[in-house]
């Protein structure tokens, strides 16, 4: 599936929803370059082969339809923090997948970067997970996001879950379009729009992915203003 409702700036924000499918490999090994079959043969896990494998195969497919190129001869080059440059293509680009669903974004590379994130709202309680995402709160969200996040209800409600999940992509998508780790910067709040970093501004937006009773939140990060016209992706 694919969108073109959001825009940064005035430049329109090409942006790709496929779902994942537990397709025998063989059948999208010819997509993928050396590296990425290096890549695959260090994999113990036969499920964690497969669903990266589908992950590398989507993402060339989808970028060799954007340049006209053949999948397995784009280069594609990962910074230190794994943000990747297309080479010899004036894109942009950024993905992120979870719980068998790819994001992938694509914006003019001279227009600026853009970032992605995407996370499946797991709905599963218990209390140590709850602990852990309130370490995470405390460790990278900024004061004003943990009051909006504590009106929202005690700590694993939904309304909890569903806000945390919508701050943390859009956080996670700024620091993927930085190319940096969000690990490196502590302490910064997405609410505050923009948000100043190395002398420049950078937006946020998110929006809700829903498939059945499932549910993703889509957080996009760039350097202009993000339009999003459609809040609510429905999959088929």
């Amino acid at each position: 599936m694919k969108e073109s409702d959001m825009t940064i700036g005035d430049i329109p924000l090409e942006i790709s929803l496929i779902q994942y499918h537990d397709e025998d490999p063989g059948s999208y090994q010819h997509l993928l370059d050396q590296g990425d079959l290096n890549d695959l043969r260090n994999l113990a896990s036969p499920r964690a082969f497969r669903e990266l494998g589908w992950r590398r195969a989507m993402l060339r497919k989808t970028l060799a339809e954007r340049t006209g190129q053949a999948p397995d001869r784009l280069v594609i080059i990962r910074g230190d923090h794994g943000k990747p440059r297309l080479e010899g293509a004036d894109i942009s680009f950024n993905a992120s997948y979870s719980t068998g669903l790819l994001a992938l974004v694509m914006y003019p590379g001279d227009a600026g970067e853009v970032g992605v994130d995407i996370e499946f709202l797991d709905r599963r309680g218990g209390d140590n997970r709850i602990r852990r995402l309130g370490e995470v709160v405390l460790q990278f969200f900024g004061q004003d996001e943990q009051q909006v996040l504590g009106e929202t209800g005690p700590p694993g409600c939904d309304a909890w879950l569903e806000e945390f999940f919508r701050l943390w992509t859009r956080k996670e998508a700024l620091v993927k379009a930085w190319g940096e780790s969000i690990g490196s910067h502590g302490l910064f709040t997405t609410l505050d729009s923009p948000v100043l970093w190395q002398g420049r501004a950078w937006w946020t937006g998110d929006s809700v992915v829903t498939r059945g009773s499932d549910r993703w939140w889509l957080g996009v990060a760039g350097s202009g203003p993000i339009t999003m016209d459609t809040r609510n992706y429905r999959l088929v």
